[in-house]
């Protein structure tokens, strides 16, 4: 039923025995699968990695300048049945139980190492071991909450623990993402497996985060705390704070008063309980360690001394990712549990001990040599592929500094059949399974997260490592149990319409996305209209609009000022052939690539508060916002093309902000940034058409009421006749017009009269004066008047309106700089008053 598929080598194979039959478990996924038409799956696939793409679900490699890489799943799961991962689940709570021990002794009475159980050295020369963390009053239920664990299969069908993750362990979220799209795939297969739901686990993670928050509270406040957007792991925070309901914050938006941890708000300071933790334990505290990262929250420790916040994992877990710990799990077992190790670890010796240390050297071509004390899945020397000098060298190195270095058996991983186009293909497995400690025991993720690879040999011991990602499905006897994240239906809740949660650090961020969408979609119009003229079959010189427009463009820098000129016909060539290199240079700041790229990544950072429909077209927006040649290469209509798509897409984004979502302090910020933004912009343009010396014909006018979306309104109450006092009194007085200058600032005045406010502060604020100001200038020009058939529009009425066009372009500038600075400005980054004692070597 596997037509094709052959597994090589020694490797045991998770779906054939050694008699090349189909394991039992697998064949009712086998049997259906089977019957799939070739088309159908490719299209079962092609639908699985769309959903993937639509999501934007990504992971960011380091030292990868592009940013995210597609995230992808293989159409065929891993099948494991319930009774072998009921056994494997014993062994990683057990494994998970030994490690809290571990790490309870180590951080409080340190008693394996005054036994001798721990080498004193394995412990004091690893820069991983933080004195500040000893002692902190955490018990010992709350030491490891969450572990994960990397497991092999070795080809006679053990399974093996090659590395722990004990410090934020990243992976869950791309499992249960993973599954979703799996079920998505093949959603009555699941079903009719019945396989294990990944669910329950997320659920025990939600009780055991809040059981462990200091106050006596029915609903306390958990934050899950990231590295930021250009961390490997940005999207899985993202992904998981959402789905678990938790304000996704970084250490700039937390801060400690009195020995409690607050949240930074719009509306002032609210106290946190717990935080889930997802940055290097080395950077928690800036004041206690010694670091320079702005990640962390001083005084974070003193506040975990005082036991009004609890951190998850706790300060020090990520001690035990070192590998040198494996060399001295099966004795430590014993030591502290009274029984065997059931789960392995990979064969590991300690150059620090001598007898191993020979063994190391007598068996070098066959271990891999690895640093003790750096996370396991670091630098790796592979024996067999020295040369002798070599060898001798690497050596000479071990004997000047054996603490320092372990060696490892390599383990031949199990394979298992991935699908392709062209037949199914054998890959090698990889499995990141999870624990979390919940009332006083260790519960196991019901699935795991899945990485393949072509070869054999040794994998990164990363999330991001292999050629791809499967699902892992735990097949059960009978049906599983339906389990929902959603509290019962007879929870009593407070009733809320507000979500005062808003990091200043995220109304910035919204802000600014609001100021990039407007200025993007003014750009993209205007630049429609230019491409759409330079098109026609006529000279530039029948386009008396033209010289106008790019004079627009120029004085926004996005084309060179030398084309805004009169007797443009000459340079016609030109300015088609730059002007699509102008359009999409992402190396140019004031480029439309680049103000598209600035808007996608304002996005991602976030994320947690657009909703997947806004971030669909946001990414789809810009992923779909490149030529197919070279910018210099780039042909006018495909220019137009791209252009118009950007715009509906733009248009799309905005009617999703605008009707999904909440009138909250998230939404007035963004909403802010484009009231801003466009007003602005558009007084800029009316400027530019406007002030002295310049005379705009009704061909300008007309371009101006197709760059601005008018055409219809203005043609149904003036018809064909366009004159500069109504298009005028359209774009700047019609307070019936959502494009208006005066729509624009009743809409920012209305926003700014809602920010929070100093209660001691009496009368009008900066902000509102500044607006009150540019409100009543625009309702105190009299256009018809100024601009009537009998006005002179070359005298005192042109330079009214220039200065109040300028005045309110000003404003905008002075607005936005005063909001930054009242709600969107952060402190420095805080040091460490002297550097921590270098620890004993």
């Amino acid at each position: 039923m596997l037509d094709g598929y052959q597994p090589t080598g020694e490797a045991y194979d998770e779906a054939l025995d050694a008699h090349g039959q189909l394991r039992p478990y697998w064949k009712q996924f086998v049997s259906a699968f089977s019957t799939e038409e070739p088309t159908e799956l490719v299209r079962r696939a092609e639908h699985a990695n769309r959903l993937f793409h639509e999501n934007g679900i990504t992971f960011n490699a380091y030292n990868d300048t592009h940013g995210g890489r597609p995230w992808e799943v293989d159409l065929l799961p891993l099948v494991i049945t319930a009774d072998e991962w009921k056994s494997i689940g014993e062994a990683v709570a057990q494994r998970a139980t030994l490690l809290s021990l571990i790490l309870d002794d180590l951080y409080g009475p340190q008693k394996l190492l005054a036994s001798g159980d721990l080498p004193p050295e394995v412990v004091f020369a690893h820069s991983g071991f933080h004195r500040p963390f000893c002692n902190l009053p955490i018990p010992l239920d709350q030491r490891l909450l969450l572990f994960g664990c990397e497991l092999a299969r070795s080809p006679n069908g053990q399974w093996w623990a090659m590395a722990d993750r004990t410090e934020g362990p990243a992976g869950a979220g791309y499992a249960l993402e993973n599954r979703i799209v799996m079920s998505r795939t093949w959603p009555n297969l699941i079903r009719d497996c019945h396989v294990r739901r990944l669910a329950p686990f997320f659920m025990q993670l939600q009780q055991s985060l809040a059981a462990h928050a200091p106050r006596a509270t029915e609903n306390p406040r958990v934050v899950l705390l990231t590295a930021g957007p250009t961390d490997p792991s940005y999207f899985e925070d993202v992904y998981l704070a959402r789905y678990l309901g938790y304000t996704l914050v970084q250490g700039g938006d937390l801060a400690v008063r009195n020995d409690c941890v607050f949240i930074k708000t719009l509306d002032g300071l609210i106290q946190i309980d717990v935080i889930l933790s997802r940055i290097s334990e080395s950077e928690l505290d800036p004041l206690e360690l010694r670091t320079s990262s702005a990640q962390g929250i001083a005084g974070l420790l003193q506040a975990i001394r005082m036991g009004n916040v609890a951190v998850t994992n706790s300060p020090g877990a990520g001690f035990l990712e070192s590998p040198v710990i494996m060399a001295f799990l099966p004795k430590l077992c014993q030591r502290l549990l009274g029984e065997e190790l059931k789960l392995p670890s990979i064969a590991t010796w300690w150059c620090g001990d001598p007898a191993s240390r020979k063994y190391v050297f007598d068996n070098f071509s066959n271990l891999v040599i690895k640093p003790s004390f750096e996370h396991s899945g670091g630098a790796e020397i592979f024996g067999d592929r020295l040369t002798q000098d070599e060898t001798k060298e690497l050596k000479a190195r071990i004997n000047s500094a054996p603490t320092d270095y372990i060696a490892q058996e390599t383990v031949t991983r199990s394979s298992t059949p991935v699908w392709t186009p062209d037949g199914l293909e054998t890959s090698h497995v990889a499995l990141r399974t999870f624990a979390i400690r919940h009332d006083d025991q260790y519960d196991v993720m019901q699935g795991a997260l899945v990485r393949t690879a072509a070869k054999s040999g040794p994998m990164e011991l990363s999330i991001t490592a292999g050629d791809g990602s499967k699902d892992a499905w735990i097949i059960a006897d009978g049906p599983a149990e339906h389990v929902s994240l959603l509290p019962a239906a007879d929870d009593e809740l407070e009733l809320r319409r507000n979500s005062p949660q808003l990091p200043s650090r995220v109304a910035d961020n919204l802000f600014w996305l609001g100021r990039h969408l407007d200025r993007a979609e003014i750009s993209a119009r205007l630049l429609r209209v230019i491409v759409d003229r330079l098109l026609g079959e006529q000279d530039a010189s029948d386009i008396p609009e033209l010289v106008s427009l790019i004079q627009v463009l120029a004085a926004a820098g996005q084309i060179e000022p030398d084309y805004a000129i009169e007797g443009l016909n000459r340079l016609r060539p030109g300015l088609e052939s730059r002007l699509p290199a102008s359009i999409f240079d992402a190396n140019e700041s004031h480029s439309l690539r680049s103000t598209v790229s600035e808007i996608a990544r304002l996005a991602s950072i976030v994320r947690d508060r657009l909703s997947l429909d806004t971030w669909r077209v946001i990414n789809r927006m810009d992923e779909s916002f490149y030529p197919a040649l070279p910018v210099d290469a780039v042909a006018l209509d495909e220019t137009f093309m791209l252009i118009d798509h950007l715009v509906l897409d733009l248009a799309v984004c905005g009617g999703l902000i605008n009707d999904g979502m909440v009138r909250g302090p998230a939404w007035r910020f963004l909403d802010l940034g484009r009231r801003i933004e466009r007003t602005q912009l558009t007084a800029d343009l009316l400027l530019e058409l406007v002030q002295e010396g310049r005379h705009p014909t009704p061909e300008v006018l007309n371009a101006v009421l197709d760059v601005m979306d008018l055409q219809v309104t203005y043609r149904a109450r003036y018809l064909a006749a366009i004159r500069i006092a109504p298009v005028l009194d359209l774009m700047i007085a019609d307070e019936s017009n959502p494009r208006s200058l005066l729509f624009q600032m009743n809409e920012i005045q209305r926003h700014v009269e809602a920010l929070p406010t100093d209660p001691k502060h009496v009368g009008l604020t900066i902000e509102e004066k500044t607006v009150s100001e540019v409100v009543h200038h625009l309702q105190m020009l009299e256009l018809s008047r100024q601009f009537g058939p009998r006005a002179d529009i070359d005298g005192e009425s042109r330079t009214s309106v220039d200065k109040v066009l300028a005045r309110v372009s000003q404003a905008m500038e002075h607005l936005s700089e005063s909001l930054a600075s009242k709600y969107l400005v952060h402190s420095g980054v805080p040091r460490k008053i002297q550097d921590e004692p270098a620890l004993p070597r």
